[in-house]
């Protein structure tokens, strides 16, 4: 394991590689000289040349050293050993015999060979330099007549040694070019390997390794060589981003192994629907990008965008179970919304948004009022971070009236945001953005502790009775951060406020989650005694079966069926049925949106418990709640203790601040 470890860009290796291929035939190349020494000995013994075969038999011996120096770990020293004992000899029987025309000198060209290939640089340059020398010495010798060796006519003897030289050079030779062939096979080897490498590592880093689509990269390549083609055509090029709806309850319900085959399937459908000449991309998650190339009228886009929705949110099948999921599509066009990659992708991205608040299941086209939009949300963010650190949020309460007595009985406590310079901001403008960004937390928190504390502080000063309830909205952000019941928690202990007088306003779709937290949560809440109400009922999925599950105390009726209820008949017979059913599972109703008193009176002849609205009162901040209580506290006194009902002064709903 710590070898493979190793950085590649050390010699270690390399030296370790070289050292190998030296010393791999030292062995081979021992026991070929051994055998040639032999029958070298046999041949002279046989002819009577005693003298010699000594020579040769202790040559023999010589090299066992070989061996014994190699099993020792020393095969640089063996090598070394082998040259030298081979040299010697070669220049002594020169020497001793014809000189230059002696067979012993056909031997110096296989011991340069032998030395470089096998040898250190210094022991190659010693061999190389020492037979030049000799040479030069014997010819020297003999032309000056020092020495003058004789000449005498080959024999067999002469014969016998230069076969065994050339056979032994031979040898060797063919050993090293063996080696020298295995060599470069095994370079090349490995060269095509680091060659698929590349490419794997090219496909890695320009696909997804999921689906196998291009990644952002490579889509960012097919759009740049998409414009080109376009520019040059005088065509356009269109970009869809596309992004699944809710495939967060896809890997919930099935793990992400499910998860990972949708993808996969939505995968192949996409790309089923485009050209050749088109892309398909993935971003990640279950974000998709569509490059349509050299398009010239919206037809052919529109068409696309509906056939990739078709094709979406067929069933897919995973295990025993067929899954339906649609999808939200932006679309900007090159070059009218932008000339490069980055502009194009975010106009498409924000359009893709647009469709998710439009309703999901669509597409739209970028325009500029969508940009605007997106830019009054970022300047919405940074206000948040600003409004909170500076306290600009307060909360005002709208009443709640019991339609059978008159009474207020309750309040709903309403968040505002007083901005120094762009005033009053309604909480449609800045709720949605504080839950995508994680700040509804903290906003919440806050909400929760001062409801909690302003109720019990009407409490003590006698302006509400033990009965009275304060809701607060809660976000389903704040239970998907799972800290809900902690925040309601610590506002009930640091109020000292009762937890029957705190009532929880949620969404319909928080209470048919699948998540094992939230249902815990919800159930945590109702053990503290806390009410739980649905907001907006009948706009969700108006499944009463979760209603007794959690005990929920209140449906709120929203304030679209109310305001019909007099003219359209349909909407008061919904509205008339949803109190009959909650009647029966022992539900409060609320209806919201109260305008007048036809209203009320026809609320209250349909059964409905409670409703609060601009007939009694708009939402008031602290100072003016207070002053509310007290009147109606004096008209219940002045009126033997039966409130009367009557209009508060105040701007018609649909221009008065939203609540």
């Amino acid at each position: 394991m710590e070898d493979s470890k190793r950085p590649l860009s050390t010699g270690a290796p390399q030296r370790d590689i070289t050292e190998g291929y030296r010393f791999s035939r030292l062995t081979t190349v021992f026991w070929a000289l051994e055998w040639s020494l032999f029958a070298l000995f046999i041949v002279q013994v046989i002819l009577g040349r005693y003298d010699l075969a000594a020579v040769l038999a202790g040559l023999a011996v010589a090299l066992c050293c070989i061996p014994i120096l190699k099993k020792l770990g020393r095969p640089d020293i063996a090598v070394n050993a082998l040259i030298i004992i081979l040299t010697i000899p070669v220049f002594g029987l020169m020497w001793m015999h014809k000189g230059l025309h002696d067979e012993a000198v056909i031997a110096i060209p296989a011991l340069i060979l032998f030395s470089a290939v096998v040898g250190s640089r210094w022991l190659f340059m010693a061999v190389t330099v020492s037979s030049i020398f000799t040479v030069f010495l014997i010819g020297l010798t003999n032309t000056t007549g020092l020495h003058v060796h004789e000449l005498s006519p080959g024999n067999l003897t002469t014969a016998s040694f230069i076969i065994v030289i050339l056979m032994v050079t031979g040898f060797a030779v063919w050993l090293f070019a063996e080696d020298m062939r295995e060599s470069m096979n095994r370079l090349s080897r490995e060269i095509e390997r680091v060659n698929e490498s590349q490419f794997m590592i090219r496909e890695l880093a320009h696909h997804d390794a999921l689906t196998s689509l291009p990644n952002r990269l490579l889509a960012r390549e097919q759009f740049e060589h998409a414009l080109a083609v376009s520019q040059r055509n005088g065509t356009k090029v269109c970009l869809m981003f596309m992004d699944l709806d809710d495939f967060k309850h896809v890997n919930d319900s099935f793990g992400h192994q499910g998860g990972d085959e949708f993808l996969k399937e939505t995968a192949l459908r996409l790309m089923s629907t485009v050209r050749a000449t088109d892309c398909v991309s993935r971003l990640g998650g279950d974000e998709f990008l569509i490059i349509l190339e050299s398009v010239d009228d919206a037809e052919l886009m529109t068409s696309v965008a509906s056939k990739i929705l078709q094709e979406v949110k067929k069933p897919v099948s995973i295990g025993s179970s067929e899954i339906v999921v649609t999808a939200s599509i932006g679309i900007a066009i090159a070059p009218n919304d932008g000339e490069d990659f980055d502009t194009i992708c975010r106009q498409a991205d924000i359009a893709m948004y647009h469709t998710k608040d439009s309703g999901r299941n669509n597409y739209h086209f970028f325009n500029e009022k969508m940009h605007e939009r997106v830019q009054d949300r970022l300047n919405i963010l940074s206000y948040l971070y600003e409004g909170l650190s500076q306290r600009q949020f307060e909360l005002f309460y709208q009443p709640k009236i019991d339609l059978e007595s008159g009474r207020v009985i309750g309040a709903e406590a309403l968040i505002r945001w007083h901005h120094p310079t762009r005033g009053l901001i309604a909480p449609a403008e800045f709720i949605g953005v504080a839950e995508q960004s994680g700040l509804i937390e903290e906003m919440g928190s806050w909400a929760m502790e001062e409801a909690c504390r302003y109720c019990k502080q009407c409490l003590d000063l006698g302006l509400v009775d033990s009965g009275f309830t304060m809701a607060v909205n809660i976000s389903p952000v704040q239970f998907a951060r799972g800290s809900i019941t902690k925040v309601v928690s610590d506002a009930l202990k640091k109020s000292g406020l009762d937890a029957d007088q705190l009532e929880l306003e949620l969404t319909e779709s928080l209470l048919i989650d699948n998540s094992t937290s939230i249902k815990r949560a919800l159930l945590q809440l109702r053990r503290m005694g806390v009410e739980l109400a649905i907001d907006d009922f009948g706009t969700g999925y108006s499944n009463l079966g979760y209603l007794k599950a959690f005990e929920v105390s209140v449906l709120k009726i929203d304030r679209s069926f109310i305001s019909r209820i007099l003219e359209a008949e349909q909407s008061r017979i919904l509205v008339e049925a949803i109190i009959q059913v909650a009647s029966r599972l022992n539900i409060k109703v609320v209806a919201e949106g109260v305008e007048n008193q036809k209203m009320a009176e026809a609320l209250s002849m349909l059964g409905c418990d409670q409703a609060q609205g601009y007939y009694w009162s708009r939402p008031l901040n602290a100072m003016k709640f207070e002053k509310f209580m007290r009147n109606h506290q004096r008209d219940i006194r002045r009126n033997g203790g039966v409130p009367t009902l009557r209009a508060v002064p105040s701007k018609r709903a649909d221009t008065a601040t939203p609540s």
